[in-house]
């Protein structure tokens, strides 16, 4: 998992933002203080059935994809999605209800762990565009669902909450350095180094059987690569360098998958930062 460079919104989100926030906070009202499923029918501003006045339909979903959309990632598995169908726009916060998980889960399962709803959503972040991301539907749907960890104790779910909770998942939108929280074996399973790290892993099931096997595919290739190079050090050839140092290129950029782990490999391999070596993507 890598931090997400969230395109700026379109001009006309914060006035349409405005507007149904201020319709939901008095739906809200209305029900205690309690937000439900219904209020936000009609609401979703984030569809790609959205439209308003003359706006495009979907406007503000084509917006939050980036002018590259063609590359777009969930920003949890980071397999490739078409934005169109194939990626759900993620709410970091939930919006009508908060869930943790019961027990201890482990970090590598094919079942989403089981969870208990333990009170209302952050409701008034329904329309926060720093609270947006891109998310393929088995993350978010399956297994992220409504799932919010945060460090203890945890406090009542009441606006103005997020200023003081600490979030244990991670958040996509956020500065972060990748090794801080997670590590990767050559099999493909991601392993954490921190609490965030083990909560973003269980919560989006990063270690599922598919992405165990996609992921492995791409260590080995890595791995297999910096051999190469390391050879082609020692042994002074320069084209079998070069070659080896384009694929690492490609295998780490932004546009391919899993690039957190390629660069994390890399990383522990070189003894450098990604950002260190020459001529690499940033």
């Amino acid at each position: 998992m890598l931090p997400w460079n969230r395109p700026d919104p379109h001009p006309e989100f914060e006035p349409d933002a405005a507007v149904l926030l201020a319709e939901l906070r008095a739906d809200v009202a209305k029900n205690k203080g309690v937000p439900h499923g219904d209020h936000f029918k009609n609401r979703e501003i984030w569809t790609s059935s959205w439209a308003r006045r003359k706006q495009q339909r979907g406007l503000h979903k084509t917006a939050l994809g980036g002018a590259e959309s063609w590359l777009s990632k969930c920003v949890w598995c980071e397999q490739q999605r078409p934005p169109k169908g194939e990626l759900d726009v993620e709410h970091y916060r939930p919006k009508v209800d908060v869930s943790e998980w019961t027990g201890t889960p482990p970090i590598v399962s094919d079942t989403p762990p089981p969870k208990v709803t333990i009170g209302s959503g952050y409701w008034w972040l329904a329309f926060d565009w720093k609270n947006y991301s891109l998310a393929c539907g088995t993350c978010n749907q399956i297994w992220k669902r409504s799932l919010f960890p945060v460090a203890a104790p945890r406090t009542v779910c009441v606006e103005g909450v997020e200023k003081a909770e600490k979030p244990l998942l991670l958040d996509p939108g956020s500065t972060f350095r990748t090794r801080d929280h997670f590590r990767w074996a050559i099999d493909g399973i991601v392993q954490p180094l921190s609490p965030e790290g083990y909560a973003t892993i269980v919560t989006c099931g990063l270690n599922r059987k598919d992405l165990r096997i996609r992921r492995g595919k791409v260590a080995y290739e890595i791995s297999r690569t910096l051999d190469e190079l390391m050879i082609s050090l020692r042994t002074g050839k320069i084209a079998e360098r070069d070659k080896a140092y384009r694929e690492i290129a490609r295998l780490g950029s932004r546009a391919e998958e899993f690039t957190s782990m390629v660069r994390w490999f890399v990383e522990e391999r070189l003894a450098c930062s990604w950002d260190e070596l020459d001529g690499l993507p940033a």
